[in-house]
Formats: C-alpha cells, structure tokens, sequence
C-alpha cells in the first residue's frame, strides 16, 4: 500500500510530519508540496505507482488538488479520500487492510473523534 497525501500550502508536509511522530518508519507514505506544478505531479506519482494498492488523500473536497485527483480517478485506479483527520491517517499507516469496507469503517470510527469538547465536557458534568 502507498498513501499520497496532497493538499494546499504545507497541508501535506505537516501531516506527514504529525505521523512520522508517531510512526517513524513512513517509507509508503509521500506528500506534495502545493506549487504550480502540483497537477503534473500528482499523476506523476499516481503513473509511477500503478500496480499498487494507492490511497491519495486530499485537504479539501472540491478544493483544487481534490478536483485535479477526481480527474485523475477517470484514468487511473486508485482510492481518493478528501477532508479525513489525524486519527484515520494512523490507522491507516498502522493497518495493512486496504479493502474497501475496512476503509468505510476507519473513515466512519475517525469521524467521532471531530467533537465539539465543550458540550462533551457539559455532559459529564450533567451526568
């Protein structure tokens, strides 16, 4: 499996940085760094490593980068994730499941982890 993070300014190299704390071997894992060339690049990456089990994942859907992996989707076979957090990201990294309906439950578990922590704590204390 090769993950492809991309997305807008330094999106992608921070998230990179943020996994490789908690995983230091990231040898699967590319970023893009958002230039002018960034639709080149991006199919580049997407041509080099057809064959392989690739996950590109995107800042923001419908944003530039997302719209250019869209495209790209019509030519090429790939799985596109866009908008996802840290947490589905490392479970990503330490899973070696890429079938679709393990992706689905990650995507879903990540998404509990997007609270608003003020009402979570107003709960407790109502409890």
């Amino acid at each position: 499996m090769k993950i492809y993070i991309a997305g807008h300014a330094n999106y992608a190299e921070s998230v990179f940085n943020i996994l490789k704390f908690f995983k230091e071997n990231l040898e699967d894992v590319d970023f893009m760094i958002f230039d002018n060339t960034y639709e080149e690049r991006l199919e580049k990456f997407i041509r080099d490593n057809e064959g392989e089990e690739l996950i590109v994942v995107t800042d923001l859907l419908g944003g530039s980068v997302n719209a250019c992996a869209m495209n790209l989707l019509k030519k090429y076979r790939f799985k596109l994730f866009s908008g996802v957090n840290i947490a589905f990201l490392l479970e990503l990294i330490f899973s070696n499941n890429t079938s679709e309906e393990h992706l689905r439950m990650i995507l879903e578990e990540s998404r509990k982890e997007n609270v608003f922590v003020n009402d979570l704590l107003n709960r407790k204390e109502n409890d």
